[in-house]
């Protein structure tokens, strides 16, 4: 039965688990480390630990880095529920509600005012990076932070799961509609989706994930070399997660405004011989690791 982590948070360029499983098990023993540099939302380091690998995911993207780290080393499902029941004790919401009336009318057109207050009080206390109950509820936070307004398990006005529209568009596509965004409960979404999700059981193997360019993993002191390397390198021109997932970089960033403007350089796709010979050689990656 597929585990529920996998389809925690939609994400583009996705391969599927059965690949993953596949080439997992043909190539290496339990106990073997497991790498995707390009980690994605974490399909072949998460599967990795549920065959009893050590899975490591790399990725630049914030986005891709929560949700890894989420997976790859998710706490109890009792620590998840106590920092819930803290966080909620902490919301004040007439001082997060007069903040959201600040805010851009994407924004307000997007969220009913209640939830956009419970959003920024969230986006403010959640530290994704030193907490691994805050790295969870962070991911069950993206992964329904936009999508069909018909259900109760996304906080926003009518929009797609997989991308983030651009603000004008959206504004358009409401007001032509008439569709207002529904009151959401973000606490009560955020246990149903934990309930949800912790229904699979947790791996008994912990995995790692790192945040950054991959190039510079060698500083990151792990001293394990990976067994296998199975990724998906970036798409370089063909598509900009700036782009596609600005409404999830504006949650998990610490930047004011949105970043739905903002591009990847073009230089990346000069990096596409330097990917070849990365992932060609598993001696060079390997040294690259260590």
């Amino acid at each position: 039965m597929r585990h529920r982590f996998h389809s925690m948070c939609p994400y583009f360029a996705m391969f599927p688990e059965s690949f993953a499983r596949f080439w997992i098990e043909a190539l290496t023993e339990p106990g073997d480390t497991v790498l995707d540099p390009f980690a994605g939302r974490g399909t072949a380091p998460f599967e990795a630990l549920l065959l009893g690998r050590v899975g490591v995911g790399v990725d630049i993207n914030p986005v891709a880095a929560c949700l890894n780290k989420a997976k790859l080393t998710p706490p109890q499902s009792s620590t998840l529920e106590r920092r819930l029941r803290d966080l909620e004790r902490g919301y004040d919401g007439n001082l997060w509600e007069a903040a959201a009336e600040q805010m851009p009318a994407f924004f307000l057109g997007a969220y009913h005012l209640k939830t956009l207050g419970q959003l920024l009080y969230l986006r403010r206390h959640l530290k994704w990076q030193e907490r691994r109950s805050d790295a969870m509820i962070s991911a069950l936070v993206l992964g329904g932070l936009h999508g069909e307004v018909s259900s109760r398990m996304y906080l926003s006005n009518q929009m797609p799961r997989t991308i983030s529209t651009k603000p004008a568009y959206s504004l358009r596509f409401w007001e032509k509609r008439n569709l207002v965004a529904p009151y959401r409960d973000a606490f009560s979404m955020l246990r149903h989706a934990a309930s949800f999700r912790y229904k699979s059981p947790l791996p008994d193997a912990r995995g790692r994930a790192l945040f950054g360019d991959f190039r510079s993993v060698r500083w990151a002191g792990t001293g394990v070399a990976p067994n296998l390397i199975i990724t998906s390198p970036p798409y370089g021109a063909v598509t900009s997660y700036e782009e596609d997932q600005w409404l999830r970089l504006w949650f998990r960033s610490a930047r004011e405004g949105s970043s739905h403007a903002r591009r990847s350089t073009p230089a990346s796709r000069g990096l596409l011989a330097l990917y070849r010979r990365l992932l060609a050689d598993g001696g060079r990656c390997t040294r690259a690791w260590r």
